[in-house]
């Protein structure tokens, strides 16, 4: 198949190949369009000459403009690529390497026993011989893992349709993309949420993007200050990190019109002290790897600091019950089930997928809630989330009294279970100063006058640091075993 007008990097490169814009920011280094494009068409004409249509092939590399290079440029010949985040242990997903028959790993280490790991720096480019044509290979263009935070990695492939549709909801509901503007997410490129924000967007529109180099907050304060990007993505950890600088020293964030938030949720307290240092506020969002992109946000014509916001244009979205019943009303909890154009195809067959009414819906394991004015509140997973008495326990409610307390420096809630006892509330806080039990107790009466004496954790667990994932969420699955330097009141 060849040649046809459904290719990804023909629809954001094509009409921009002789622009002499700066298209991509990285450290010191500026590449204009026409400089991306003449790259992309030599990675690209470097893995057709080696791969058949259709082959796959995973980039495992730190994000730089090589990781774009290389994803475009096999989009461009119909080579599937799949961007692996560099923190993901190549091991962890050999039986993927197998049951997708990946030809090729281009990576930036040695694995001297595996002849399709080719190091980086070891591609033989020929920049002397590059093709104009555009190939493609049937609908799944390229595929992205998601983060893991239900069970092992899955590998979702998204469409250039789905890519569309993210472009255009995103744009008419958030954004309100000018080819002036200048993208910057903390997302890695390897994730739905970083290589939108990062890539798709910004190219669509002609406008700027900023990769990062080592993504520490003093290289994005030192980049913020030069390069004066106008769309700022990041996670709440990124956020509170700034916050913390940001009492130090002065930080210039003017030149921001627009931060985002995804991942995880965001707490008022966080939004609260950024809108009091810089005067403009973080609009909060939720998304998924299935769905590519948001599909809930909050706007800048309607924000409510807390809640994830209300649902986009073009998406639809119900709450359900445990028996999968439609739930109506405000300040009830069910889960989230979420259908819209974006969808993967890859997961119609799946459990977590159900049709009804000729849509097809994803039950995302998120609970949340609707509030009279059709905001949405994030309650927390279906897996990690319990009951007492028969009611929700509602875990980030908890948590957000606990992070009150100044010696906190991050509280998790969750259900222990046990076969002789019924649920119990635990606190996992990450402390900012030593807790003691005196700490404890003014914990206790903080959540007890706020909520009542029956959402008093059980037990608090004080650790020196909360473990999250390779997208950099709370990894709740390693809180039900024991962590180390912990102790427990």
């Amino acid at each position: 198949m060849k040649v046809i007008e459904k290719n990804l990097c023909k629809y954001l490169l094509e009409n921009k190949k002789d622009s002499s814009k700066v298209a991509l920011y990285y450290g010191n280094t500026e590449y204009t369009y026409r400089e991306i494009y003449y790259q992309v068409d030599t990675y690209g004409e470097y893995l057709r000459t080696r791969l058949s249509l259709g082959s796959k092939i995973i980039i495992h590399i730190k994000d730089q403009p090589q990781s774009i290079f290389l994803f475009l440029g096999a989009i461009k010949v119909g080579i599937h690529p799949i961007i692996l985040n560099r923190n993901h242990n190549i091991e962890n997903i050999m039986d993927t390497l197998e049951r997708e028959k990946i030809k090729l790993v281009i990576c930036d280490y040695n694995k001297n026993n595996d002849i399709r790991f080719i190091h980086i720096d070891n591609l033989t480019l020929n920049y002397e011989k590059t093709s104009a044509e555009f190939w493609a290979y049937e609908t799944k263009v390229f595929s992205i893992f998601s983060s893991g935070s239900s069970g092992k990695p899955k590998l979702i492939s998204h469409s250039f349709d789905d890519v569309l549709t993210c472009i255009k909801r995103s744009d008419e509901n958030i954004m309100h993309v000018q080819e002036s503007d200048v993208f910057y997410s903390q997302s890695s490129l390897a994730f739905a949420y970083g290589i939108v924000s990062s890539i798709f967007i910004p190219f669509a529109f002609g406008a700027s993007t900023i990769v990062n180099t080592n993504g520490d907050v003093f290289e994005i304060v030192r980049t913020v200050q030069e390069k004066k990007p106008t769309l700022f993505f990041a996670v709440p950890i990124i956020y509170k990190n700034l916050i913390r600088m940001a009492k130090i020293s002065d930080l210039d964030f003017s030149s921001v019109r627009v931060f985002l938030s995804a991942g995880e949720l965001m707490p008022p307290k966080i939004i609260t002290e950024w809108e009091f240092i810089f005067k403009k506020t973080i609009l909060q969002g939720i998304g998924s790897t299935e769905l590519l992109y948001l599909y809930i946000s909050n706007t800048l014509c309607e924000n409510k600091a807390g809640s994830l916001g209300k649902v986009l244009k073009g998406y639809n979205v119900e709450i359900r019950d445990e028996n999968g019943k439609k739930i109506l009303g405000p300040d009830k909890i069910g889960e989230l089930s979420v259908s819209g154009n974006s969808l993967s195809t890859d997961i119609i067959d799946s459990n977590e997928v159900f049709i009804e009414n000729e849509h097809v819906w994803l039950k995302t394991g998120d609970l949340v809630k609707i509030d009279s004015e059709n905001f949405y509140w994030y309650m927390g997973r279906v897996s990690d989330s319990f009951k007492i008495n028969g009611s929700w326990v509602d875990s980030n409610k908890i948590a957000n009294i606990l992070n009150k307390h100044p010696k906190v420096k991050e509280a998790v809630i969750s259900g222990k279970l046990s076969k002789d006892e019924p649920t119990k509330i635990v606190a996992y806080i990450e402390e900012e100063k030593y807790i003691s039990e005196c700490d404890i107790k003014e914990l206790k009466a903080m959540v007890s006058k706020s909520l009542g004496r029956e959402f008093i954790p059980y037990m608090f667990y004080i650790v020196n640091e909360l473990p999250r994932n390779a997208n950099g969420k709370i990894d709740r699955k390693k809180l039900l075993v024991e962590i180390n330097d912990t102790r427990a009141y």
